[in-house]
């Protein structure tokens, strides 16, 4: 997995890579639930604050079992095709990749708190099995009220599946973050929006809920 951390003019956010990962920061908090998805399964998920993301608050999402979190135009495609932009919705590709939760593991998601204190919405992915492989994935994606956010992998093999981490928020506006096959275990990525974001979408509608309207394969 090749990383590329930092920012390009044409983006809105600056990538670091965090501190080394070993156990998910999430998992046990008293504020998850649950998911018992199903291969390339969606959940729509109100967030517990508005979310500022590239040119647009959002006060809800969609979870894809693959590995993504939908803002806008949310799908279950299983395999993202390399780079971005990929299609037109807004999304973070926490680490999308063609996995399968009905053989395995589980998915959680809600408000918690991470060790440094900050309060924030988590979607952990636990040992969740790659679509036919004995390979697992553990990983987890932070939204913070700030407008942070936070891609934790903790155990993250890819088998011989490219996998795609980053941002979008149109066609024009993402982050390439990581891509391709190997193995980003204990990799961390936080990405901070910019304050050229500011001047370049102008006025934030506040805020837009996202349809629950989705495009399947």
């Amino acid at each position: 997995v090749s990383t590329t951390p930092g920012v390009n003019p044409s983006e809105l956010y600056r990538t670091t890579v965090g501190a080394s990962v070993t156990s998910s920061t999430a998992l046990g908090s008293s504020g998850l639930q649950l998911w018992a998805a199903t291969d390339d399964d969606m959940l729509w998920v109100p967030l517990p604050f508005n979310f500022v993301f590239y040119c647009q608050i959002y006060n809800a999402v969609t979870l894809n079992s693959n590995g993504a979190v939908f803002f806008s135009e949310p799908n279950n495609y299983y395999d993202p095709g390399g780079y971005l932009p990929v299609g037109n919705g807004a999304f973070v590709a926490d680490f999308w990749l063609d996995l399968n939760p009905a053989q395995g593991g589980q998915i959680a998601y809600g408000q918690a708190t991470d060790p440094s204190g900050m309060l924030g919405f988590v979607v952990v992915f636990d040992q969740v099995p790659l679509y036919n492989s004995i390979l697992t994935t553990t990983h987890e994606l932070w939204l913070f009220p700030s407008g942070v956010v936070r891609i934790n992998c903790i155990v993250c093999h890819t088998g011989s599946n490219n996998v795609l981490v980053g941002l979008q928020g149109s066609t024009m506006y993402y982050n390439n973050i990581a891509y391709g096959a190997g193995n980003a275990t204990g990799l961390s990525w936080e990405a901070t929006r910019l304050p050229l974001a500011d001047s370049v979408c102008g006025t934030l509608v506040t805020p837009l809920t996202l349809s629950t309207t989705t495009t399947t394969t």
